[in-house]
């Protein structure tokens, strides 16, 4: 995430990726839970 250039434009999920270097590692404990959730329920939350 760190090496990813700032000011690019976003990605299919529209979420620029300053939002996730400022969360650093908590949003990458979240993401983990939550594709953890869907792979194991088959659903999107």
């Amino acid at each position: 995430i760190e090496t990813l250039a700032n000011g690019k434009a976003p990605g299919y999920d529209g979420i620029p990726i300053e939002c996730f270097k400022t969360l650093k590692e908590d949003a990458v404990k979240i993401l983990t839970k939550l594709c953890q959730q869907i792979w194991k329920t088959q659903k999107w939350p």
